[in-house]
C-alpha cells in the first residue's frame, strides 16, 4: 500500500482536492487541508523531513509582513465603495458625456495599453446599456479583438 502511495501521490492529492471542493469547501480552507494531511502522510512514509513542517509557521509570517499584498484588500474595499456609493455608475457616465461630443470621430490613443483600455471600457459599458442592438454588440466585441491583437502583437498588424 505504502508504494501505490508513494508512486500516485501526486494524483491522488489532486482527486483529494477535488473532493473537499465538490464537498463545498471554500478553496483556500481546501488546498490548507489536502496539503497539512498530505504533508503529515509525507512524512510517515518517508518522503518529507519534519523540518518541513516546523519551517511553515516562519514562511506564514513572512508572507505576512510582507507589505506589498496589503494592496489586495485595499482595493477589494476600493471598488466595493465606488460600486455601493454609486460613484463607478457617475464616472461612468461622465465619460459617456464627454464620449458623445467624439461620436464619430474615430478613436486614436497613443500607446497599445490606452487602446486596451477603452476597448475594455466600451464592452463593459455595452454590457451595462439595456438597449444595446445586436450591430452594436458585434461591432464592440469585434473592435475589441482588433485592439487586443494589435496589443498583444503590435502595430505591425
Amino acid at each position: 500500500m505504502a508504494e501505490f502511495l508513494i508512486a500516485y501521490m501526486a494524483p491522488i492529492m489532486f482527486s483529494a482536492l477535488v473532493v473537499f471542493l465538490l464537498l463545498g469547501y471554500p478553496v483556500a480552507f481546501s488546498l490548507a487541508a489536502v496539503g497539512m494531511v498530505f504533508g503529515l502522510l509525507g512524512i510517515e512514509l518517508g518522503l518529507l523531513t519534519p523540518n518541513l513542517l516546523q519551517a511553515f509557521p516562519d514562511r506564514v509570517f513572512g508572507i505576512m509582513k510582507n507589505e506589498i499584498l496589503l494592496a489586495i484588500p485595499f482595493f477589494t474595499f476600493m471598488g466595493l465603495v465606488l460600486e455601493r456609493s454609486g460613484m463607478a455608475e457617475d464616472l461612468l457616465d461622465t465619460i459617456d458625456v464627454y464620449k458623445r461630443q467624439l461620436r464619430d470621430t474615430p478613436l486614436v490613443a497613443i500607446s497599445p495599453r490606452t487602446r486596451q483600455t477603452a476597448a475594455e471600457y466600451g464592452c463593459r459599458r455595452l454590457l451595462l446599456s439595456e438597449n444595446a442592438s445586436d450591430d452594436a454588440i458585434v461591432s464592440t466585441l469585434l473592435d475589441l479583438a482588433a485592439n487586443l491583437s494589435s496589443v498583444q502583437f503590435g502595430d505591425a498588424i
